[in-house]
């Protein structure tokens, strides 16, 4: 047993369980350096690159489109085909999306190739990034991230 210098038992910090999103688990708050999105992903990408590899083999990630990046089903059963059919609040949620899939994609891109899939048509794709995802179809461009269909 370790004592601090008060004299009292010095306790093991407890580690804080988090979710996929990087969020607490168990209705646990989230310490003052996780409280917002921008904190949290230089967090998480901090944590990510620390833990990678120096010397890894390029890797090929594969990501599918539909209902894993973009929410085609939630959007269809809206009925919902167009950016102009969205209202203000499910328009801000859809930007918000957009902002973490572009943080997952670029803490992923370290990894190795990242490739874009769907199993509709390549028209599909394509219209579905530009209409509703615009900023992330300009940095897959950017990053000449291949786009399967």
């Amino acid at each position: 047993m370790t004592t601090n210098t008060g004299g009292e038992d010095a306790a093991e910090p407890k580690k804080q369980e988090l979710n996929g999103a990087g969020e607490p688990t168990d209705g646990q708050a989230a310490s003052p350096a996780c409280s917002n999105d921008s904190s949290r992903s230089t967090s998480i990408t901090a944590a990510v690159g620390d833990a990678l590899p120096t010397d890894h083999p390029p890797y090929l990630l594969i990501w599918d489109w539909d209902d894993t990046i973009f929410p085609r089903s939630g959007l269809r059963r809206l009925q919902i085909d167009r950016l102009s059919q969205l209202h203000e609040q499910l328009l801000a949620e859809l930007r918000r999306l957009e902002q973490r899939a572009i943080r997952v994609l670029e803490v992923a891109s370290r990894f190795g190739s990242l490739v874009v899939v769907s199993n509709a048509t390549r028209h599909w794709l394509d219209t579905s990034l530009g209409e509703f995802m615009p900023v992330l179809q300009g940095w897959l461009r950017e990053r000449g991230v291949r786009r399967i269909s």
